[in-house]
């Protein structure tokens, strides 16, 4: 991984954001499978377990982020995003902590805080801010494959006029009779 320039803000380094995007992956790819085994009482432990584990990572990358932007992480075009991370992470602590203070009560599996770390699943978007600008790759092929599609049914269309000029012109009675 390459090293943050001197100066540079680690949240700003590119592996910084490729490794929360690994986490954010990976938490929603554990979102899913607890929800295809949720029958499962004997796995839950280890569900708590890991949601322990993307808990205290997303406390650290959003300190991270808070201490190296202060004030200015409320502000700017990712205000929304870092305030919908806030949010979603002091919940999803919360809720951890709830957890083990609250170790003996017996819980449905439908808590608050449940439904709060489905929300992570959001911040892949975050993660995959360059869809904007895969939309306008996306827009600019489906244009020029567009343009193709028309030159090449201009040259079908075209190609079939001709061919059949000539067999109708054709010297072979068969082959009159087929475009007569």
């Amino acid at each position: 991984a390459p090293e943050p320039a001197r100066g540079e803000k680690v949240s700003e380094n590119p592996a910084f954001h490729q490794v929360s995007a690994g986490v954010i992956l990976a938490n929603t790819v554990l979102i899913a499978v607890e929800a295809a085994l949720i029958q499962h009482e004997d796995l839950r432990p280890y569900f708590e377990k890991a949601e322990w584990t993307f808990t205290v990572l997303y406390c650290i990358e959003l300190a991270v982020r808070l201490w190296e932007h202060g004030i200015s992480f409320f502000k700017g075009p990712d205000s929304g995003w870092n305030i919908f991370d806030l949010i979603l992470t002091l919940t999803s602590a919360a809720d951890a902590l709830s957890s083990v203070l609250c170790a003996n009560a017996k819980s449905s599996g439908a808590s608050v805080g449940r439904l709060f770390r489905i929300l992570r699943i959001l911040r892949m978007m975050r993660a995959l801010k360059f869809l904007d600008e895969v939309e306008v790759v996306a827009d600019i092929a489906g244009k020029a494959t567009l343009k193709l599609c028309v030159l090449v049914t201009i040259v079908v269309f075209v190609s079939g006029v001709v061919i059949t000029q000539f067999c109708f012109d054709s010297s072979n009675d068969v082959v009159v009779d087929g475009f007569g």
